[in-house]
């Protein structure tokens, strides 16, 4: 079980990482760092499912967002296409 997360992140897409440069929750926002494709992507990613696969489920009653896709993550989201099928 993760008692933490080491750091905030958001990935997309396994094209890029937004991080926050500092570190401090209060300031977070103030600045970001963009990660493209490269080794740090990658070791981020396997961070990411690293943890993921850690995890305890959550106490609260909320059900997830969304299904899992295959490597753990949820799957990717976009636009929905005019049938009604997601672009993922």
């Amino acid at each position: 079980m993760i008692d933490a997360l080491p750091l905030r992140m958001v990935i997309a897409d396994d094209g890029l990482a937004l991080l926050p440069v500092l570190s401090a929750p209060e300031r977070a926002s103030a600045a970001a760092m963009l990660v493209r494709p490269s080794a740090l992507l990658t070791g981020l990613i396997a961070l990411f499912d690293t943890l993921w696969t850690r995890a305890a489920p959550s106490s609260s009653t909320r059900r997830p967002v969304c299904p899992s896709s295959g490597r753990g993550r949820p799957p990717p989201t976009g636009p929905a296409h005019p049938d009604g099928a997601s672009a993922g």
